[in-house]
């Protein structure tokens, strides 16, 4: 669960995250929790949500997380796709740079996010600037039994979003985090992720071995070297 909480201390707004009760199952759980934390407590960047704290209160892990007043990406792609807001292409444009310069900053600092899908993109429209959150995250539950338990659900909402090696459950990096932002600058620009199939496995194939739609099929305004690029 995300809240919306006050860090009394630095007299700011925070998101707070507290996870499920039943994690960490077990002390190498909490550890691998810890270590996935703790080199992001000093890293900043303004295309990343940063990690302000974490730590464990009772039987709640939780981590608190720079503030974005905005929305998800999520949100956005839907009311896209309904028709309940109109394309813009600058837009697209202007998150794709920033999420690219987040994910630059995070291949130098030695990390991989695994997971760049349009839930972990926000967009604050009061200062125009787009947030990659959840930096690490995968890899502090990674092989918990609350990962387990979402991993599914979470595999078959996120699953236009994942690069073909990801998709396989082979070995991925930095390459699939830039294949998953491309997927998802393709729903900005269209409203749709480029491969959607009628069920996950044909979602699954069609990433693997299906040809993409050009975007100016779906938007004529697109310009020629954007699609391109």
């Amino acid at each position: 669960a995300v809240f919306r909480a006050r860090d009394l201390r630095e007299s700011h707004d925070v998101a707070l995250k507290v996870l499920d009760p039943a994690f960490p199952g077990n002390n190498a759980e909490a550890q691998c929790f810890i270590r996935a934390m703790r080199p992001l407590l000093k890293l900043r960047h303004p295309n990343v949500a940063g990690l302000i704290g974490a730590g464990k209160s009772g039987p709640y892990c939780w981590m608190a997380l720079e503030h974005v007043d905005g929305e998800s990406l999520t949100t956005r792609i839907r009311r896209l796709r309904t028709g309940s807001q109109k394309i813009d292409w600058r837009r697209a444009l202007r998150i794709g740079i920033h999420i690219a310069r987040a994910l630059d900053f995070a291949s130098q600092s030695g990390l991989v996010h695994h997971n760049v899908t349009p839930e972990n993109i926000l967009w604050d429209g009061s200062a125009k600037v787009a947030k990659l959150s959840d930096l690490m995250f995968r890899q502090a539950v990674a092989g918990s039994e609350l990962h387990e338990a979402v991993a599914e659900q979470k595999r078959t909402a996120e699953l236009a979003y994942l690069s073909p090696e990801r998709v396989a459950g082979s070995a991925d990096d930095e390459i699939s985090d830039l294949y998953s932002l491309g997927a998802v600058m393709y729903a900005l620009l269209t409203g749709r992720p480029p491969f959607e199939g009628a069920s996950p496995k044909e979602t699954a194939k069609l990433i693997s071995d299906g040809e993409i739609v050009k975007p100016r099929k779906h938007l004529k305004a697109i310009p020629a070297d954007l699609e391109w690029g």
